[in-house]
Parts: C-alpha cells; structure tokens; sequence
C-alpha cells in the first residue's frame, strides 16, 4: 500500500506516519530483513503498550514456556496454549485477557502462515512496533522473521514508536498519555511540567491529529510533572470521565504555576545568590486512620471545619477549593485533598501551643 492510500485511510495520523515513511525511504533509512533471528531483537522500555503488556505479564520467558516445542504434537501445543488462557481468565482482568488472546491467535496463525506484517526495530535490533507480533513468533516456534530495520535518532525513534501503535484504535487512555508524554519530551528536550517550553496543542495535534479541544485537553496532561499525585490518578482510572480528570489536572497546573511565580519573585527580592536556608525536621506527630465522608457528609464536615476561628486566609482558600471539586472528586483524590487540608489545619492550630508555651 502507498504512503499516499494510508494516509487517505487513516487521516491526520496516517498522513504523519505516510510523510516519516516517504522520508526514510528517500534517505535509504529502511532495510527490509525477510529472515531475520528471532531472538536478536529485544523488546523497548518506552512501548506506549508497555503498562498493559506488563500487567497482562507478557514477558519474553512466557512466550518460552508456550513456545511449540520440536517434535510437539499440533493439538497437546494447542492444549497447553487453552490452558494457559484459561489461568489467564480466572487470574486477570478482561483487558489481559483480551491481549493473551490476540497473542495466542496470533500465534496459531503464524504457526500456519508465518508473519504476514514485518516487525519494525532500529539498527540496535530494539522493537519499535510489533512487540505483541514477535511475541507471537516466539511461541509459534519460528527462528526468523520478517522485520523492517530502521536507522533513525533517538527523538525519531521514540515519534515513529508512538506514531505506529497509535495508529491502532484499542490503545487506553493511560497508554496513549504515557506514550504521548514520552513523545513531547523527546521532541521538546525537556521534561513534562508546567512551565514546558514550547509546548502548545499544534504540537500534539500533529502527533495525534485530533481538535483544537481534544489536543489542550492532552496539553494540560503533559503540563502534570512526572509521579504528581494528579497525573497519577489520572493514569489510573480514579475519576468518572475525561473531563472530570482534565479539569482536576487544569487546576494543579495552575496550583503548580502559582507556586512557582511565588518562589520566583522571593528570590529576586532576596537576591539570586541567596541560597534557599535548609528547611528544619519537622517534629513527628501522631497520625490517625479514618473513613472517607460521602458528598453531601463531606460539604457539611467541610463547612464545619471553615468555621473554626483563627483559621489563616490560606487554610480557608485551600477549603473553598476542596469545596468546589468535593462532589466530582473520586474517593482517592478526596482523600489526598482532606488529608492535606487536616494538615494544614493541624500546622495552623499547632501555632496555638507554640504561643502558649511562649506566654504570649
């Protein structure tokens, strides 16, 4: 199929991958192998599928272990490969079981066909696309398989990895994230967080091809900083809906860059030599387990907890925020957001005791 059709086919995203793929041949960039050794190719850390791969615990001595061994009877491999399925059904979710099952009937069909779609990996033999086929492979019992060689740079590689398991629609949320993150800071040469450099939706809408709205939605998510508590939940599932995520992302970003806007203007008035005095060990206090409260429960132990006297204006800023989410919030980000307010709230009344002992 020429570039010119897959782009036709696939819209935006396939005009992206056409336009990579005409380019690479004109520079004599690619070297089709039609038999390359299996085992010399090594699956990537960065594979946009890598979170469910390794969930499903697909892994290269799994693929071993059902390998069709020599001499084995067609129907006992078979056997072994329901078995497997099976144990899959009753140990994993659904999602695994999905994969397992593609990775299986992928399996059995190269067993018959060989590898009709050529692996694609870089000149250090490290699989951009097809990891799932080559899986498949191993346990087919091949030796060789067709594999497209790429001769590309790192930032080139890590869009063409993204680019091609895009292009496939039973991507997850929190993979295309993770790979569309990766993707960012390799084109970007700077880490994911709220003040990115260059970072806008045209850069995003050319790498997925979606709306002006879809690509500030991601934007926003690109904006979270790696292992924030946010982007986590985001990552994980813990809210309702995309835009109930995106909306929780938007304000940390925002919290994020307020942060920083203070801690920048502190330093000039104090001079840009000053180096930031070491913070003091905190005294351990005692802490305590309890159940999260319900919406309607949780806006009346809020409205409570507003009402004690002495509060500073920061506290009660930081209580009227946690009051405008409460009622979208899934129940861990509710947590996060009251335990860091008892906080708060504990710090301020602790005051209290350090001005009593002072006699004041």
């Amino acid at each position: 199929m020429s570039a010119k059709r897959v782009a036709m086919e696939l819209g935006p995203l396939g005009q992206i991958a056409a336009t990579q793929t005409e380019s690479m041949m004109h520079a004599q960039q690619e070297k089709f192998v039609p038999l390359h050794a299996l085992f010399e190719l090594t699956p990537s850390a960065t594979n946009p599928r890598r979170p469910s791969l390794d969930k499903a615990q697909v892994t290269v001595e799994t693929a071993r272990s059902l390998r069709i061994a020599e001499g084995e009877d067609q129907a006992a491999w078979e056997k072994r490969l329901e078995a497997h399925l099976e144990m899959v059904k009753k140990t994993m979710d659904k999602e695994s079981y999905i994969i397992w099952e593609e990775i299986v009937a992928t399996a059995l069909s190269i067993k018959v066909n060989g590898l009709l779609q050529p692996v694609v990996a870089n000149k250090e033999r490290t699989i951009i696309a097809g990891e799932r086929r080559w899986i498949s492979s191993i346990i087919a019992g091949r030796e060789n398989i067709k594999v497209l060689l790429r001769d590309v740079n790192n930032t080139d590689e890590v869009v063409l990895r993204f680019i091609e398991n895009t292009l496939r629609s039973d991507l997850s949320f929190a993979e295309l994230l993770l790979g569309l993150r990766s993707t960012v800071e390799a084109i970007l040469k700077h880490p994911c967080g709220p003040d990115m450099p260059g970072l806008d939706y045209k850069v995003i809408q050319k790498l997925i091809g979606k709306g002006v709205t879809q690509c500030s939605l991601y934007k926003t998510f690109c904006q979270l900083p790696e292992n924030d508590a946010v982007l986590v939940a985001v990552l994980n599932g813990d809210y309702d809906s995309q835009q109930d995520a995106y909306i929780a992302a938007k304000e940390r970003v925002e919290q994020l860059r307020a942060g920083s806007a203070d801690t920048s203007a502190e330093t000039e008035d104090q001079g840009q030599s000053a180096a930031p005095a070491p913070a003091a060990p905190k005294e351990k206090r005692a802490t305590m387990a309890s159940r999260i409260p319900g919406t309607e429960g949780g806006k009346l132990f809020l409205q409570a907890v507003m009402g004690l006297p002495n509060l500073p204006d920061e506290v009660k800023q930081q209580i009227t925020g946690i009051s405008e989410q409460w009622a979208a919030a899934p129940d861990k980000a509710r947590k996060k957001m009251l335990t860091n307010l008892l906080n708060s709230v504990f710090d301020s009344l602790d005051q209290l005791d350090d001005h009593a002992e002072a006699g004041e």
